[in-house]
């Protein structure tokens, strides 16, 4: 039997791949570890969970809360236009540069004509645009794809370490932002300009969206900034100071953001001056946003899909399973979402994928598996659909 020590380690990686929302559900997966030691008691896994509650979901990598006092601003108005041209990032965070790998792309058929490209393991989010498929995630890589299956090797945006966590072709261009408030631009998704929204920020973007002719970026304590060109940005406001944004997504002639743990949702015409709408009580955490067909779908914890047509107002569905739905897509013809559960028959998480053409009635999960059959147990992110070839 393995030591305590260890039994907690892999207990507490357990928990953060998938959090509980309840003592319930946290003695469900301490009971699961087959290494647990005899003397375990609640009063352990109370500990645990009290960590637990300081830490932020996998999505949004690197999405730490700074100490700022934010302002109660909810209109961003005409701000400071701020977001010049950087060659070499200003702070080098301490972390390997090691690639991920291109492999953890993962490939996988949905119908006999749509594939979607997930990204694991260090793939956070992907986007396409003017003929190729662009990855962004760990560390700074960037890789493309002329078809999403096979990848160029990895290499790092401006020579950047920092971590991208969202991507989007809009407007001629790629825009990726993420860790420490870096922005970064492409017309080809191979030559790049790195920017800094905010040059003495420590906070992260986690997710961005295009429209009414304007970028928006959401992150770190509820904080929005704007642009026009990808280039140029507000000066970061605060939306919800308590708690992350973690999508966001336009449609309707709106922009929709949600987060983790937040009370409200926000709901913007010009991703300036936001509403504050209540969030559902078992909206828990809004994972991925996503618009199609004239509804806003929003992927979140315990199963659950919500969907909403003006963003104010949301339905709840549930899958056919108890996990968290990482990120969600619309690719024109239909929802594709994906995530990761505990599942009893392999006696460990897995990640799962299901689709709805109108948001509500959703296929039955099935188990994301590798082109040998495998089990994919890496943790999803960013998801994309490819014509099947």
């Amino acid at each position: 039997m393995a030591s305590e020590e260890q039994y907690l380690d892999d207990l507490l990686k357990s928990m953060m791949d998938n959090k509980p929302d309840s003592m319930e559900d946290a003695m469900q997966d301490m009971n699961k570890a087959e290494n647990k030691p005899s003397d375990f008691s609640t009063e352990d896994l109370n500990s645990m969970l009290d960590e637990l509650e300081h830490t932020e979901p996998d999505r949004p990598a690197d999405m730490a809360e700074d100490s700022e006092e934010p302002e109660e601003v909810v209109d961003a108005g005409e701000e400071e236009i701020i977001g010049a041209p950087v060659e070499e990032p200003i702070e080098k965070p301490e972390e390997p540069t090691t690639p991920p790998l291109t492999e953890d792309l993962r490939t996988i058929k949905i119908e006999e004509n749509i594939m979607a490209v997930v990204g694991t393991n260090g793939w956070n989010a992907i986007a396409y645009g003017n003929g190729k498929y662009v990855a962004v995630g760990a560390n700074g890589y960037v890789t493309t794809s002329t078809d999403g299956v096979n990848w160029t090797t990895p290499k790092q945006i401006a020579g950047s370490s920092y971590t991208w966590n969202g991507i989007i072709y809009a407007n001629g261009k790629f825009v990726v932002c993420g860790q420490y408030s870096y922005i970064a631009v492409s017309t080809d998704g191979t030559n790049w300009t790195t920017y800094k929204v905010d040059s003495s920020a420590t906070y992260n973007w986690a997710d961005i969206a295009y429209g009414n002719s304007k970028f928006v970026v959401v992150g770190s304590s509820g904080r929005i900034s704007t642009s026009a060109n990808g280039t140029s940005w507000t000066t970061p406001k605060w939306f919800d100071s308590s708690h992350g944004l973690l999508s966001i997504a336009y449609g309707n002639g709106r922009f929709v953001t949600m987060g983790n743990g937040s009370t409200y949702i926000g709901v913007s015409t010009d991703g300036t001056t936001w509403s504050k709408y209540a969030v559902p009580s078992s909206m828990l955490i809004g994972y991925g946003m996503a618009f199609g067909n004239g509804k806003f779908v929003c992927s979140s914890s315990n199963g659950h899909i919500f969907t909403s047509n003006d963003g104010q107002t949301w339905t709840k569905f549930t899958t056919d399973v108890n996990g968290n739905w990482m990120d969600v897509i619309y690719n024109g013809e239909m929802f594709i979402a994906v995530g990761r559960s505990w599942n009893n028959s392999y006696s460990k998480y897995v990640n799962t994928i299901t689709t709805s053409i109108d948001g509500e009635t959703w296929t039955p999960t099935e188990i994301v598996k590798d082109e040998n059959g495998g089990i994919i147990t890496t943790v999803p992110s960013g998801i994309i659909a490819v014509p099947a070839k």
